[in-house]
């Protein structure tokens, strides 16, 4: 019996439910919304790496302008726009002074229900989105109208405010997928987006352990020929670029938060050697381990 790999971006980086706040102190809400203003005005409009397990959150910039760091990449942020953050991803923000909107945090059991109902919102949620809208376009005022009755909704708490709520954020993915055109014949079905969802699940668990495709084919009850059809379908990856995307991830976290060598990271990755890790990670990243480190800590 493998066991469930030891715990390993939860102990390096820190977790919140909304920045700043510890994972015991959340309220009696499935959604809470937030002005990002008054979330980052007193953070001197920083908001350093960070993750968020059990929780999503949607970030829309109605004015100003910023950067955005997703793992150790950084994206430069111009309002409108939206940035969609799914469960356990590290990420951060830099904004300027004259940056304002809303920040959703949605608990991901509630989240999951939503995503469920239409193939592209598990699309929506699969990665970190950066969505560019076009000043005083349909789609950016539909959504600070949709943020604005959702903020009400929550507010009154009235009869059936759950299934109001619902519905307004049903709204808003619906307007955000289609503000990328995607052909019917490139949309995953149902079933393929849970057996994605299923094959993450396994390869978080599992990453650190050297499995096989078909290892993780076997799990799934599936031929590695029909696993690597899905992850193509779904993510345009194959299983195997999947488990090595996951394998990099964990690495880059450990040389930015974590305090371990670059030997004692191989082997807590299940690297045959320092050697084998140091090549493996610049075949994936275009450089050595080391020099992504100096490079990180110096920024």
């Amino acid at each position: 019996m493998i066991k469930d790999p030891d715990p390993s971006y939860e102990d390096i980086v820190p977790r919140f439910i909304r920045y700043g706040e510890s994972l015991d102190e959340r309220g009696d809400w499935f959604v809470n919304i937030e002005h990002l203003a008054e979330r980052c005005r007193d953070q001197g409009w920083r908001i350093e790496s960070h993750a968020h397990p059990g929780f999503g959150q949607l970030v829309f910039m109605r004015s100003g302008s910023g950067t955005y760091v997703l793992e150790d990449e950084q994206k430069d942020l111009m309002s409108p726009c939206v940035v969609t953050i799914p469960k356990n991803t590290v990420h951060g923000f830099h904004y300027n002074d004259d940056s304002d909107g809303w920040v959703l945090t949605i608990d991901n059991f509630y989240l999951e229900q939503i995503v469920s109902r239409l193939p592209d919102f598990a699309w929506l949620w699969s990665e970190s989105r950066l969505f560019s809208l076009k000043p005083k376009s349909d789609a950016a005022a539909d959504l600070v109208s949709q943020l604005r009755n959702l903020d009400r909704e929550i507010e009154r708490r009235g009869v059936g405010h759950t299934l109001a709520s619902e519905m307004i954020l049903t709204s808003m993915f619906i307007r955000l997928v289609r503000t990328k055109e995607r052909a019917v014949d490139q949309l995953a079905s149902v079933a393929d987006n849970k057996t994605l969802d299923q094959l993450k699940e396994l390869i978080e668990r599992h990453f650190r352990h050297e499995w096989k495709v078909k290892d993780y084919a076997d799990v799934l009850g599936l031929s590695v020929g029909k696993l690597r059809s899905v992850t193509m379908r779904t993510t345009g990856k194959s299983p195997i670029k999947l488990v090595h995307d996951r394998i990099i991830t964990e690495a880059k976290r450990q040389l930015i938060f974590g305090e371990m060598t670059i030997e004692q990271i191989a082997s807590w990755l299940g690297m045959s050697s320092p050697a084998y890790f140091t090549r493996f990670f610049k075949k994936e990243t275009g450089q050595s381990p080391s020099h992504f480190r100096t490079a990180n800590l110096e920024n």
